[in-house]
C-alpha cells in the first residue's frame, strides 16, 4: 500500500507539472518523477520515458525548436544542468545515470547511450570558441558546434570534460579528471589531459 501511495504521489506531481508548463512537456512514461525547475520554450520539447527521474536542484533549459529525450529508468541527479538550445537535440538512453552537478550543453546534438554512468561534475559540450586567428580579438571569437556521441555501457569518471566533435565507443571507461578531445574506441580505458588510451577491457 505504501508503495502504491508513493507511486501515486509521484504521478500526480508530474501530472501537475505538465498542466503548469503546457504541452511542451510530454510525459510518455509512467511513474515519472520531476523535482526541479524546468525552463522550456513553447516550441521546445521534453520527452521522458517510464520511471525516469529529474532530481532536486537541477535545471533543465530547452530553447526554441530544441529537444531533450530522457529514456526509461534514467536519472538526472541533483544539482545538474542540461541545456538544449538553438534547435539542438539531447538524447539520453535508458538506464543511464547523470551524476550530481553535471553540465550538459548542446547547440547541435549530444547523444548518450543506454546503461551509461556519468559521475558527478562532468561537463559535456558540443560547442566552443575558436582562437586560431591571432588577428581576431578574443572578444570577437568565433563559435562553432560539432555533435558529441557517447555509446552504451560507458563509464565517465568524476570531473571529466568532453569537448565538441568527440565520439566515445560502447563499453569505454574514462578516468576521473580526463579531458576528452578526440574519439575513444570501444571498450577502451582512457585517462589524462588530453585523454589517452592506456588499456582495453577484456
Amino acid at each position: 500500500m505504501q508503495r502504491f501511495i508513493k507511486y501515486l504521489a509521484t504521478w500526480l506531481k508530474s501530472f501537475f507539472y505538465k498542466l503548469k508548463l503546457n504541452a511542451s512537456v510530454i510525459l510518455t512514461g509512467r511513474w515519472v518523477s520531476i523535482s526541479t525547475k524546468l525552463i522550456i520554450s513553447k516550441s521546445g520539447k521534453l520527452i521522458i520515458g517510464n520511471k525516469a527521474k529529474i532530481n532536486e536542484y537541477s535545471r533543465i533549459i530547452i530553447g526554441d525548436v530544441s529537444r531533450l529525450y530522457i529514456g526509461k529508468n534514467s536519472c538526472i541527479d541533483w544539482g545538474g544542468e542540461i541545456t538544449s538550445v538553438n534547435g539542438a537535440v539531447v538524447n539520453i538512453g535508458y538506464n543511464s545515470y547523470i551524476g550530481n552537478h553535471c553540465n550538459i550543453r548542446s547547440d547541435e546534438s549530444i547523444s548518450i547511450g543506454n546503461n551509461c554512468h556519468i559521475a558527478q561534475f562532468v561537463s559535456i559540450l558540443d560547442g566552443g570558441y575558436k582562437f586560431k586567428n591571432k588577428k581576431v580579438s578574443v572578444s570577437r571569437k568565433d563559435y562553432e558546434t560539432k555533435s558529441v556521441n557517447i555509446g552504451s555501457d560507458v563509464w565517465i569518471g568524476v570531473g571529466v570534460v568532453i569537448l565538441p566533435g568527440v565520439t566515445i565507443g560502447d563499453g569505454a571507461v574514462v578516468g576521473a579528471g580526463a579531458v576528452v578531445t578526440k574519439n575513444l574506441p570501444e571498450f577502451s580505458v582512457s585517462v589524462g589531459n588530453p585523454a589517452c588510451v592506456i588499456s582495453y577491457r577484456k
